[in-house]
């Protein structure tokens, strides 16, 4: 497969924060701050991509938490508003560039999102026999939930399950 067709990086987002930040560069610290964040998200997602499949879940939190202080910065949000990420039963193996798909998915999603309250994400695995069609392969819920809970929200391969919840569901 084409790297540059599967690399994570939301383009549009950085050449927004790249023209907040090209002129007054010199004579603001808020610009800096926003060199910061777009380095540690695009390092996060080079080291997602590059990550075995053993240290994928660690890559992946970083790297949603790299983007979320992107749009943080980007919307004038203080970095203590991204929301705690967590992935409970991660799976001790994957298939190569699983988590990878995981971030695509999520990725897409909170670019569309209000940040302030940030969204709460939990992403957990399953290989129960009931929701798992083979051996080997674990089925990755990605829940997430505004603090808002008044939002209609509607997004492609995602399910609404209550007001301002959504869940998508995912075979790694």
């Amino acid at each position: 497969m084409d790297t540059l067709a599967v690399f994570p990086l939301d383009l549009h987002t950085i050449f927004n924060l790249l023209g907040r930040i090209s002129i007054p560069l010199a004579h603001d610290d808020k610009s800096q701050d926003g060199i910061d964040v777009l380095s540690q998200y695009m390092r996060a997602c080079h080291t997602l991509f590059k990550t075995p499949a053993q240290s994928e879940p660690a890559a992946l939190v970083r790297a949603v938490r790299a983007y979320q202080g992107v749009l943080c910065w980007l919307h004038g949000h203080p970095q203590g508003d991204i929301s705690d990420l967590a992935w409970r039963n991660a799976p001790n193996r994957l298939r190569p560039g699983a988590s990878l798909s995981i971030f695509l998915a999520i990725q897409g999603v909170l670019k569309d999102l209000p940040t302030s309250p940030p969204p709460q994400i939990d992403i957990s695995a399953s290989r129960r026999a009931s929701l798992v069609p083979w051996p080997g392969l674990a089925i990755v819920v990605i829940a997430i939930e505004l603090q808002a809970q008044d939002h209609e929200l509607n997004f492609t391969g995602w399910q609404q399950t209550s007001p301002g919840h959504i869940v998508r569901r995912l075979a790694i």
